[in-house]
């Protein structure tokens, strides 16, 4: 009977701590995602739109 208990409680404790984990690297990305798209889009696209994109529409 204690092997049985050692099996079943085996299996809980990964989950316990994958749980846990999971959360973590899901606000992990959330927050360097919205970090990338605060810092990086910002910038690059407002020097891409200004610059080469009028100068090729408003050229033809």
């Amino acid at each position: 009977m204690p092997r049985v208990r050692l099996f079943r409680s085996k299996p809980q404790m990964p989950t316990f701590r994958l749980g846990p984990l999971l959360i973590v690297a899901v606000l992990c990305v959330a927050a360097i995602g919205l970090l990338a798209l605060a810092v990086v889009e910002p910038r690059p696209p407002v020097k891409h739109f200004e610059v080469p994109v009028p100068s090729e529409r408003f050229a033809r």
